[in-house]
């Protein structure tokens, strides 16, 4: 008898997500703190907080093996609020405003891309293992 064992991808691609849910709550927690001239940091700010929650879904979602569409509607959400930031600093040509979105792109946006692709690699990749 052949025995099946089960990869570690799941779980792997579960973790990933849960962090990539914690920075765009940072994303859209530090993108209240430009509140003051444009309503892009309040689109952030909503985006971020739904990233969270439903990057948090995804992530529970994956390491128990269940409903890959929602995990990667919720992935999905986790993307935009990482390319958000880079968007932003294009809206504002120069000065403090482009050089916050672009740092908040550096620092926290391309972690989101990051983490939210391999997770998205890994779910889709298990997934045919399974079938």
């Amino acid at each position: 008898m052949e025995e099946f064992k089960e990869s570690g991808l799941p779980i792997a691609g579960g973790i990933l997500t849960i962090v990539a849910a914690s920075l765009s709550l940072i994303v859209g927690h530090s993108g209240r703190y430009l509140w003051f001239n444009d309503s892009y940091s309040l689109v952030t700010w909503w985006i971020g907080i739904f990233g969270f929650s439903f990057g948090l879904v995804s992530g529970v979602l994956m390491i128990k093996r269940r409903s890959l569409g929602l995990t990667l509607v919720g992935m999905a959400i986790l993307l935009i609020n990482g390319i958000l930031p880079l968007l932003w600093s294009f809206v504002h040509p120069e000065g403090f405003l482009r050089d916050a979105w672009m740092g908040m792109f550096y620092n926290y946006g391309i972690p989101i891309l990051v983490f939210s692709i391999l997770g998205i690699v890994f779910a889709v990749a298990s997934r045919k293992k399974t079938i």
